[in-house]
């Protein structure tokens, strides 16, 4: 049965779960359905958990054990449809890496939340789908992670990481950690064709696409009121999920910075449809 739900989750549609939850897995846009690929470390997408009927529920996202070496939940978010006073709260221990959700109970069908989700890792991960108080989770989704092709961390495969590959070209002395720069993608010691197929297989590839929220008030305009909000937690290093220093992180990397300046200065006088 659990392959079944694997299989099914992996084309791309919604699997039903106990009590009438369900998730489906977006691209980090939160809207592309995600087609079961491998992913890049580093890539971001999103775990959407929704339901077909309004109802008080309580539950949780973990990564268990080993799982954690390879991936991470975060920047958790709920929708209007999981009530006035939704409840989330990320935590992790030596076992578990994880996000809990409550719903409120005047909660609608409907999207009820959304956590991103990171490979930070090559090799499989598995994520739980936990109802409160189980033990085994109702359900699991499993990630490939494979090397990254970005290897300038610019969160894109272009020219620049084509530039980085081509100056290893035909090399024969790549070796652990680096592997020339990670060009070495079979890690066989050498950068030549195969490796040359398997970066071109990620051409163009985003591997993170931030779509958070520059309404920090919800008044839908992005504008000066959410530029105090902004400028008021500037430099703030201990932002954490689910709050994020009201969404001012914008990159979620626990800082607000000129880099999340940049990101809310791109959305400037926009109004929210």
């Amino acid at each position: 049965m659990k392959n079944l739900i694997l299989l099914t989750l992996f084309l791309g549609t919604s699997v039903a779960a106990f009590g009438e939850v369900s998730i489906r897995v977006c691209e980090a846009d939160g809207n592309t359905p995600f087609d079961g690929r491998e992913i890049m470390v580093g890539t971001w997408l999103t775990i959407i958990i929704n339901s077909d009927v309004g109802e008080y529920w309580p539950g949780d996202l973990m990564l268990k054990e080993t799982n954690k070496d390879y991936g991470f939940l975060w920047g958790a978010r709920a929708f209007d449809a999981a009530g006035t006073e939704p409840y989330i709260y990320c935590w992790e221990d030596n076992q578990f890496q994880a996000i809990s959700f409550n719903t409120d109970m005047d909660a609608n069908a409907g999207d009820w939340f959304i956590a991103d989700y990171q490979a930070t890792g090559v090799g499989n991960c598995n994520v739980g789908l936990y109802e409160w108080f189980s033990t085994e989770p109702t359900y699991e989704i499993s990630f490939s992670h494979v090397r990254t092709r970005d290897f300038n961390n610019d969160t894109k495969v272009n020219f620049m990481d084509l530039s980085v590959f081509a100056s290893y070209w035909q090399v024969y002395t790549c070796n652990n950690p680096n592997w020339c720069e990670g060009s070495d993608l079979d890690v066989d010691g050498d950068v030549d064709f195969e490796d040359l197929t398997l970066f071109l297989n990620y051409w163009l590839e985003v591997t993170k696409c931030n779509v958070c929220t520059r309404d920090f008030n919800k008044d839908d305009e992005i504008n000066l009121i959410d530029f105090a909000i902004l400028t008021s937690y500037w430099l703030a290093e201990d932002c954490s999920c689910p709050g994020w220093c009201q969404g001012t992180d914008i990159d979620n990397d626990r800082n607000v910075n000129f880099i999340d300046f940049a990101l809310f200065s791109n959305y400037w006088l926009d109004k929210i449809q």
